[in-house]
């Protein structure tokens, strides 16, 4: 395993990837310069009260895949420029700012999670909501692309275990 799939593992945890039956999730692409990976779930609320949740992410953000190591420090504004930080004892840390809201429908914000961002990558993550029988459909893409010297084939299965702990998180608190 090399340095920097080590340091994402310690960073992020050993994710564990329990899916609902109706969650689906595939590393889509993935070479030494890019990667995107994509995870849906069925969650049984309507659009607007999951775009609610999803700007409530010390709901259901998994506290192991913090930097304070306590997801209520998670704080996420739900609108063009809004940042989701993570803000305590004095530290702070802009994981992403929103770039595109657009209420009940699509949440999109550019940042790179965890590890990646010392690695000066692009990113762009976006959820989108989709009015399903029984509630919405959540949909999640991350599209990180960078230098070749990073190697990202050998982080896109990392992240994408990160990411889908994340969705579970959110499937569990959707359906409280």
């Amino acid at each position: 395993m090399n340095k920097r799939v080590s340091f994402l593992f310690s960073i992020f945890g050993v994710a564990l990837f329990l899916q609902a039956p109706a969650a689906k999730a595939e590393v889509l692409v993935a070479d030494e310069h890019h990667f995107i990976v994509k995870h849906e779930i069925m969650v049984p609320l309507d659009t607007q009260t999951s775009y609610q949740l999803l700007g409530k992410p010390s709901l259901w953000w998994s506290s192991a895949h913090t930097w304070s190591g306590d997801a209520k420090n998670l704080r996420m504004q739900l609108k063009a420029g809004g940042c989701f930080c993570e803000i305590w004892e004095g530290n702070s840390v802009v994981h992403a700012q929103v770039i595109h809201a657009k209420a009940g429908s699509l949440l999109r914000m550019q940042g790179a999670l965890g590890p990646l961002q010392d690695m000066a990558v692009n990113a762009v993550l976006t959820y989108t909501l989709k009015k399903a029988a029984g509630g919405t459909l959540l949909e999640l893409s991350y599209r990180v692309s960078g230098n070749v010297s990073h190697k990202l084939t050998s982080l896109a299965g990392p992240v994408d275990k990160v990411l889908g702990e994340q969705m579970e998180g959110f499937q569990k608190a959707a359906s409280k």
